[in-house]
């Protein structure tokens, strides 16, 4: 275990620099110290979400955040058992749903929760670099946590990054607290922590895991006893936090799922043939949360040609990527070299949410804030500089390694490298108390050598080889969704037209302004941005059959049936283009067609009223009476006072 001796070596007494913090050492001025730090976190995050609160996508919820949000609210009227396997880590909803159940549900009630949290955050992290590198690092990993800028960013946000921080944070706390104090019961109640992390982010397991790699590396052969105590209390309060989810997984869905079945989805996203280091959704332009599983299931069943349970559509994935990898290694190796780049990189990927577009709207994160393009440069360097006492930090080696490895071996958000940010703060804080030492020191040499590492770092770090994927029209277009979700027409095309005028081949934006425009009336307008949608994509079965139905509202007929017929090539069984391409060859007294399109929409869907009319119709006018008998007699089944149908079936008794 690391004792205080072996801390206290980094910081000889006899530097002005760490005697200027000397006041930190009594109590009472430490607490009204971190008193200060609690108030300024606090106040710089609810002042933040009061600038941005009339936002659009703040105001109504879009994508993930819209997604946790119902799952929150489908928790709190169907039961907290659920119906289905989780497909997504549920501790944030569950989250959602229990600050809903005891202030109502209300959006300010969760961000006043979190930006509380956030600002808890600071202090623990306080208390984490005070117990690895003194006081001194306490101090700046409190400066660091109160003023990093996507800590702020993200304090408000309905998405899980900031329940997930706080868990880290009381995790990084304990567990190390147990290694310097060998107190039995912390590493029990790290357990407890890390096993939950797990159900708010999956690839927390790899955290686990090299957790147990560190116990057996660097402790075997010594205090074995103690080892073997420690690692089973850890083991004990892993199982306690997961059994819940387990045992519920099993009762609602009969599976063996740990926490979520995403997992493989995911690794087949980050490692498939489509990656890019970024999110690529399954289906091309199907990248919201309801598609995923969705699509998932349905790839996975075809290719296997039978039903799966989630655990077997997770090991499918993950099969299927692991065999593109082997068949593929020279070019998943440029591939994982474009992941670590992106995970170092300066730049803030955005996921739903982009911090750099936010600025825009806040004068506080506008402020020269604390970034990871500042923190990861020190990291570098603090890492570099604590080689030489590598197993008094083995620890937080392996835990940041697992935390890095939990990114890249999938896909590169922001968000996703959160984690991994404590990590670089603590041995930023280091490096700096490290310079400031030779500085006062006058060892030159080191001082030199700190500086020349630092630029290094920080050049690697802000290569300018990360492509923004256009975040500005995915901003523009989720400010317009989130515009049309609230009535506001004007101002959603407006959003649309920006999106589009930033990246003209961003085909979401292009396809909501058509539907905006549709749904407005003005049918010129949304036809032409379907037929600009259809080509920025490839065989987009909606956009052809949207397209047909503008041409219809514009009496277009000829043009509808070609696009009708396009949507049903796509998809021989898609039962409203039929129906559409019906009445289209009804009107043009087609009743052959008719007869044919609508009786094959008559087996996909024989409760459609409507089909049933249209189709005794046409069979009135081919003669084929004993037919159309039968259509009608299906009708009254379902609408037995259907005036219509009682007509009609008078004729057709005439008529046999």
């Amino acid at each position: 275990m690391i004792s205080t001796q072996d801390r206290e070596q980094t910081e000889p007494r006899d530097n002005e620099f760490y005697q200027n913090f000397d006041f930190l050492l009594r109590r009472r001025n430490e607490i009204l110290f971190l008193l200060i730090v609690f108030i300024v976190a606090f106040a710089i995050r609810l002042s933040y979400t009061f600038q941005i609160q009339e936002l659009p996508p703040f105001k109504v919820l879009i994508v993930d955040a819209l997604s946790y949000n119902n799952w929150a609210k489908e928790i709190l009227s169907d039961g907290w058992l659920g119906k289905e396997i989780f497909y997504q880590a549920p501790l944030y909803p569950y989250f959602l749903a229990v600050v809903y159940k005891i202030f109502g549900v209300d959006l300010f009630a969760v961000r006043f929760v979190q930006v509380v949290m956030s600002a808890l955050v600071c202090i623990i992290f306080y208390f984490l670099g005070k117990l690895w590198f003194g006081n001194k690092a306490g101090v700046i990993m409190a400066f660091f946590t109160t003023f990093y800028g996507v800590y702020i960013f993200y304090s408000p946000m309905h998405l899980k990054p900031t329940l997930y921080l706080f868990l880290e944070a009381l995790f990084l706390l304990t567990i190390s607290w147990s290694v310097f104090s060998n107190r039995r019961i912390l590493f029990f109640i790290s357990g407890l922590i890390v096993g939950t992390m797990v159900l708010c982010r999956e690839n927390t397991i790899l955290v686990i895991l090299f957790m147990f790699v560190w116990l057996l590396c660097f402790h075997r052969n010594k205090h074995e006893k103690k080892i073997l105590i420690n690692g089973g209390l850890l083991v004990l309060g892993i199982i306690l936090a997961l059994t819940p989810s387990i045992v519920r997984n099993y009762a609602v869905g009969g599976d063996f799922v740990i926490a979520t079945s995403q997992g493989g989805t995911n690794f087949y996203i980050g490692n498939g043939p489509n990656a890019t280091g970024f999110y690529t959704p399954l289906i091309k332009h199907r990248q919201t949360p309801p598609y995923e599983g969705i699509d998932a299931r349905q790839l996975a069943e075809e290719e296997s040609g039978r039903k799966l349970v989630p655990s077997e559509i997770s090991a499918f994935w993950y099969k299927k990527a692991l065999t593109h990898m082997m068949h593929n290694k020279v070019d998943y190796l440029k591939l994982m070299w474009k992941k670590f780049k992106l995970f170092f990189n300066a730049y803030e990927s955005p996921d739903a949410e982009d911090y750099y577009f936010y600025r825009r709207y806040s004068s506080i994160l506008d402020l020269p804030l604390v970034s990871f393009g500042f923190i990861c440069p020190l990291a570098i360097v603090g890492i570099c500089l604590s080689v030489r006492e590598s197993k008094r930090f083995s620890l937080l080696y392996f835990l940041a390694a697992a935390n890095f490895l939990s990114v890249v071996m999938f896909y590169i958000f922001s968000r996703y490298r959160l984690p991994i940010v404590p990590f670089f703060m603590l041995f930023a804080s280091y490096a700096l108390i490290r310079v400031v030492r030779d500085y006062s020191l006058k060892r030159w040499f080191y001082v030199a050598t700190f500086c020349v590492l630092f630029i290094v770092s920080y050049l690697f770090t802000h290569l300018d080889e990360v492509n923004s994927e256009n975040s500005d029209a995915l901003s523009h277009f989720n400010f317009g969704l989130a515009y049309e979700k609230v009535g506001n027409i004007p101002d959603a095309i407006k959003e649309y037209k920006k999106s589009i005028a930033v990246d003209p081949a961003f085909l979401k934006s292009s396809n909501n302004l058509a539907i905006t425009y549709y749904n407005d009336g003005n049918y010129r307008k949304a036809a032409e941005f379907w037929e600009r949608s259809i080509e920025l994509s490839s065989g987009e079965l909606m956009l052809h059959f949207n397209l047909g139905k503008a041409y219809l509202k514009l009496g277009e007929n000829e043009k509808a049936e070609r696009e009708f017929n396009t949507a049903i090539e796509i998809d021989p069984d898609f039962e409203k283009a039929i129906n559409n391409l019906a009445s289209i060859y009804f009107n043009k007294e087609n009743y052959l067609k008719v007869a044919g399109l609508l009786k094959k929409s008559n087996r996909l869907n024989p409760d459609n009223a409507v089909v049933l009319l249209v189709l005794a119709k046409a069979q009135i006018k081919l003669g084929e009476f004993p037919e159309a008998k039968m259509s009608l007699m299906k009708l009254l089944q379902i609408e037995k006072n259907h005036p219509e149908a009682a007509r009609l079936l008078n004729v057709v008794n005439r008529g046999l």
